[in-house]
């Protein structure tokens, strides 16, 4: 491999890099938000004396789809 072939990789692989940090960043950051969501929302219906199975509130809980949980 000579010099020109190895900074093309080298770049390459930054790319790569920069772009899957980035990537996971905002999964980290949607993830966060989800949670936060999904904790908010048990509070308010907690707060609302509304009952729940645990497999309601596991449900909330897993939940990632952020416009979901909005509409919940």
């Amino acid at each position: 491999m000579d010099n020109e072939d190895q900074f093309i990789e080298e770049i390459g692989e930054s790319y790569l890099g920069a772009k899957l940090k980035a990537r996971s960043e905002a999964r980290g950051r949607i993830e966060g938000k989800s949670e936060s969501m999904a904790e908010g929302l048990l509070y308010i219906l907690s707060e609302r004396g509304l009952p729940m199975t645990e497999d309601q509130r596991q449900r909330i809980l897993s939940c990632r789809d952020l416009p979901l949980l909005d509409t919940w």
